[in-house]
């Protein structure tokens, strides 16, 4: 497995582009699980509540390795967020596209959220693409949530994860 803080700490992102674009053929720049039995899921502790406006979802990309490895990114996701980690808002569904496995991807934007008072952000996540050599894993090249009052809430490398589902985590 790859550490799961690669997903929040700007590694392999070319932040020169606007959005910025996952341009690494580095493993040690994206997160995946060992093989799973069933679904994964990571909670993201933004460090204090806030209003999330939008967030940003670079799936697992690697280039030069589309036809093999981008299968292993999620596809179907439950997100719910908390102010506090134990009362959780009703999850909603979302769908994150599959990775383009070129070195301009430059990830998903789901906006015009409206979570207020957020702290803690949970990503259950169903499933992968599963096509190619998948492993059975699941993988996350980046994410970054941004806020009314700043572009990124907070800076990626304050960002913590507080918790992990499956692999170095608990099988469901």
């Amino acid at each position: 497995t790859m550490p799961v803080s690669y997903i929040v700490d700007g590694s392999g992102l070319n932040t020169a582009n606007d959005p910025a674009t996952h341009t690494s053929t580095d493993w040690e720049t994206a997160w995946e699980t060992l093989p799973y039995q069933g679904s994964a899921w990571v909670v993201f502790d933004l460090q204090k509540p806030m209003d999330v406006d939008s967030f940003r979802v670079w799936n697992f990309n690697l280039v030069n390795y589309a036809g093999s490895f981008a299968g292993r990114g999620i596809k179907d996701v439950n997100i719910l967020t908390s102010a506090d980690n134990s009362t959780w808002s009703s999850s909603t569904a979302y769908v994150f596209p599959r990775a383009t496995g070129t070195d301009d991807y430059t990830g998903t934007l789901f906006s015009d959220l409206g979570w207020e008072d957020v702290r803690y952000v949970k990503f259950d996540m169903l499933n992968i693409w599963g096509d190619g050599d998948t492993g059975a894993h699941f993988g996350l090249s980046e994410v970054q949530f941004y806020g009314a009052d700043t572009a990124t809430v907070p800076e990626p490398m304050t960002l913590v994860m507080l918790e992990m589902g499956l692999t170095g985590m608990a099988l469901r």
